[in-house]
Parts: C-alpha cells; structure tokens; sequence
C-alpha cells in the first residue's frame, strides 16, 4: 500500500503504538517503550509531526480507575502492575493450568485515544518479547478498523527475531528488522511523502519522553548493543555492533529527566552498562556525582559482576544506584564459558565484597541464576544459588526462554520437542509446563530460593548481641 503524495507545505503525521502483552503474567519494571521513543524522535527530526500510544501506560486514567485486582497500582520507585482483563488461552496453551491475560488500558480506552486524536498518515507498532504477537496482533487488528486505510508498519524485537511470522500472523502492511529509527522514517518517505526535516544520526537522538502524558520513570541507554555473543541472548542478533554513547550526552540526557521532568527513578537497560569502565560508567557517574543530580539509578539487567571494583562500588552508592542485580547466571565452568566468560566466581565474589563495602546491604544485592537451560543440572542450579546466598547476595532465578536465532534455540528445540515456528512456546512460562516433571522442580528450586532470601534478610536486620 501506498498513499504517496507531495505536498511540500503539508506536515505528514506519524502515529507510534506501544502494543498490549498477552501472557500469564507480566509486571512494569520500569518499562517504557524505549525503542518507540527512539523512532519517534526519529520522525520528529526529519520533519514528521509524531504522537504515542501506549497501550501499557499503568498510569493512565481508565487503568487506575478499574475496580478490583486487575486495576493498575504503583508501588515505590517507579515500577508496578500493570492493569488486565483474563482472556481466552491460545490453543497450543490449554495444558497450561493458569490465567491467560491482556495486560494493559482497557480497549475502549485505546479505541478513544484512537479516534480523538488527528488522523495519522502512517502508522508504527512496535513489539518486544517474541511469544507477545498476540497481544501486537490485536492492537494491530483494533487499529485497522479505526483507520482501514492507513499504511501499519510493524517493527521492534519480535518482528526482527521472527519477520516472516509476522508477515503471517499479524497483518501489518511491512515489517521492519532490526534498528528501526533510519528504516521508519524511509517507510514515511516512500508512503506518505518526503520530509526536509534534520538529518540527525540516530545514535544522536533522544528518546522522545514528550510524547508520553503519564511518568513516573524513565528507561534509558547509555551505549547500543553489546560486545557479548552469549548462547542465549538475542542482543547480537538485534542490534550487531557496541556503541557506548559520549559521557557528556549520557549526563546531559539524565539532567533533562531530573531537572526538566522531575523523574527521582531512571532504570538502564543497557546490555553491557559496565563494559569500559574507566571510560564509561565511572565518568558518567562522577559526572552525576558533580552535579549534585538527585536521582535512583536502577540496572534491571544483570550486571556484570568482574567490572565491580571497589571505586566503582563506591561511585554507584554515592550516585543513587538503587537497584543493583548481578549476573550470576551459574557456577559450572561450561555455561561460564557459553556465558562468554563475562563473570568468574572471583569476580562475582569480590563485586558483592565491594558494594558490602560501599554501603549497600545483602537485601540490596541481587543475583540472576538461570534455570530450564538445556543441558542444565539441577544440582547446577542449586550449587549457583548456595554460591550467591553464601558470599552475600539475595537469589532472583531467571527462567530459560528459548529465543530464535540463538545457540541455544535449536539446542531447546530438539531437548523439550518444540514446535521451533510458534513463538508462543519460547514464553519461560509456559516451558515448565511442557515438559514432564520441570514444573515441580522449578517450584521446589523457587522455594528454596525465598529460604535462602528470607534467611539473608533475617541475618542482616538481626539485631547484634
């Protein structure tokens, strides 16, 4: 479809969508549509007029004004749960003895802002974890029918991990892998007419935070990418080269998010936010630090623990990191080694020692430990969570999700008997229940993590004799 005009006076508009989750569970962990912020200030650059949609926004009216358990509530920190309604489990899921859910605004909700806003020229979805489609496909479908002839454009993790499934199953007019700041302001071009807008490099861009009504957080990056190929992780796959941003920008950018849109709590969902120390995260910090910038820092995603020396243990206390988890992910030699070798026991060991020393107490130190990863022992598992209880920190396990294109996915595939073409089998919910016997097992690994945990906490606030 082409709608292709050229009317150089004429201010083409641009409709970006974040999509709603279908899953058994799903929590807002400081998640914002980071990747959508990129291409809508993408757009903006090149001289399109952009608006967001976020069908997750836990903060928007209709979603706190829901009665009942599934009503969207905030919890401290800038995180919390998002709003649902339980709906009908896809049929390849009925072994699965849980509640299958829509999370985000309830419909009529989205429907309105659909229809109360200016009449897009194109519209952008993007879409995140692979076995979410679902959820891109019925915000697709909901779109369609306000807007029957207007081009949809589908981008983000799920579309460029599997393109041709999406072409298939979710009835956008294109799909766009891989980094989609250049490639939506082409499709803009080539539907809806050329732009005289700026000629900014992405990687200079801004997430568009001035689109979204609602905050109480922010997510952002400080580098693009990562320099890891781990057997299991996608990253390589969606964005294939490291970039660490200017420290100054990096700075600039958190001082705009304090001092201009009042947010106390900014979450870095860098890959690899230690990588480059000396180079990267200690200027960034010192920076913030020099500053006088009051802020929570949060890293959701594991850290890697051999870049934790005792200056930058230091510098993340006196900075404001607030959330602190580390990679652990196992203690066996041969998964370190298809981990790329980025973690050792030592280093682990001596990163917990240096923020012990920097202030921050067991309760504050977290440790990813992987479990449902083919070949994985569950002696593994167990030995990995004694390993991060004894030298300090609290156990949070992390479910094995089989992703396409990884080392580990074909591997998955042939161990658990998966159909390798429907993503919704690569949910780590589901894959539990699937396979005989796993699900047991990981209750009883999960319980015996909250005794490790429970008993770490009750050591650290005991009082001393």
């Amino acid at each position: 479809m082409s709608l292709c005009y050229d009317l150089p006076d004429m201010i083409r508009r641009a409709l970006l969508i974040a999509p709603y989750i279908h899953d058994f569970s799903a929590y807002d962990l400081w998640l914002k549509p980071l990747g959508l912020l990129y291409v809508a200030a993408a757009a903006e650059a090149a001289g399109y007029e952009a608006s967001v949609i976020n069908c997750l926004d836990r903060l928007h009216p209709a979603a706190t004004a829901i009665r009942g358990p599934n009503r969207a509530r905030t919890e401290p920190g800038g995180k919390g749960k998002f709003s649902y309604e339980t709906i009908a489990r896809p049929e390849c899921l009925k072994q699965v003895p849980r509640k299958f859910k829509r999370y985000g605004i309830p419909i009529e909700a989205f429907r309105h802002e659909l229809s109360s806003g200016t009449r897009p020229d194109a519209i952008g979805i993007t879409s995140m974890m692979t076995y979410w489609y679902g959820g891109v496909a019925e915000t697709v479908a909901i779109v369609r029918e306000v807007f029957p002839e207007t081009p949809i454009v589908l981008g983000g993790v799920y579309a460029t991990l599997c393109p041709e499934h999406a072409r298939e199953h979710v009835g956008a007019d294109a799909v766009l892998t891989g980094p989609g700041e250049k490639a939506f302001v082409e499709f803009l071009r080539h539907e809806v007419g050329g732009s005289n807008g700026s000629q900014t490099r992405p990687d200079n861009l801004r997430p568009a935070y001035h689109l979204l009504r609602n905050l109480d957080s922010v997510s952002m990056l400080t580098s693009y990418g990562c320099p890891y190929s781990c057997a299991y992780c996608a990253s390589r796959l969606l964005r294939r080269t490291f970039v660490q941003r200017p420290v100054g920008e990096v700075v600039d950018e958190i001082a705009y998010y304090v001092e201009q849109l009042r947010t106390d709590d900014i979450a870095f969902y860098d890959d690899a936010l230690l990588a480059n120390p000396e180079a990267h995260i200690k200027p960034i910090l010192r920076e913030v630090i020099r500053r006088g910038l009051n802020v929570r820092f949060h890293a959701p995603n594991g850290l890697h623990a051999n870049m934790i020396d005792c200056e930058l243990a230091l510098l993340m206390r006196a900075a404001g990191f607030a959330t602190v988890r580390l990679s652990l992910e196992s203690v066996t030699r041969e998964f370190l080694t298809d981990s790329c070798d980025k973690v050792t026991l030592e280093g682990f060991k001596g990163a917990v020692a240096n923020l012990s020393s920097a202030g921050y107490p067991p309760g504050a130190i977290e440790a990813y430990v992987m479990m449902g990863v083919p070949g994985q022992r569950l002696g593994d598992v167990e030995q990995a969570m004694h390993f991060a209880h004894k030298v300090g920190a609290l156990v949070r396990l992390a479910d094995f999700s089989p992703i396409p294109g990884t080392k580990c996915f074909d591997t998955a595939v042939q161990t658990y008997d998966l159909n390798p073409g429907e993503p919704l089998l690569q949910n780590s919910s589901v894959l539990p229940h699937l396979v005989p016997g796993m699900w047991g097992e990981h209750q009883r690994l999960k319980m015996r993590a909250r005794e490790l945990n429970s008993r770490l906490i009750r050591r650290e606030t005991a009082p001393m004799s």
